[in-house]
């Protein structure tokens, strides 16, 4: 089934996608073996607001709905798991 994605919806997952290809793919494998997500890829996470993914825009989240979140979680684990669990602790 193909669904009409709006278009601030699918620029966020362009967004997405380009954060993982570029800044969570390249550190996958280490992340995996140091069991540890660096420092910099969480404030990156942080800036890009994965953190909020559900708070209201007026309160510094992204104020996505549950498609919205689902096509972030679907990109972020396009890579290892665990990008999307540190997230997942702030946006149940």
């Amino acid at each position: 089934m193909d669904y009409d994605i709006p278009e601030n919806l699918r620029l966020m997952q362009d967004t997405i996608r380009r954060f993982v290809n570029k800044d969570l793919e390249p550190v996958s494998q280490k992340v995996e073996e140091e069991d540890h997500i660096p420092e910099e890829i969480v404030q990156k996470m942080r800036e890009l607001g994965l953190f909020g993914l559900s708070i209201p825009e007026e309160y510094g989240g992204l104020g996505l709905g549950t498609f919205g979140e689902c096509l972030v979680y679907e990109e972020l684990t396009k890579t290892n798991a665990c990008f999307r669990s540190r997230i997942g602790t702030s946006n149940a």
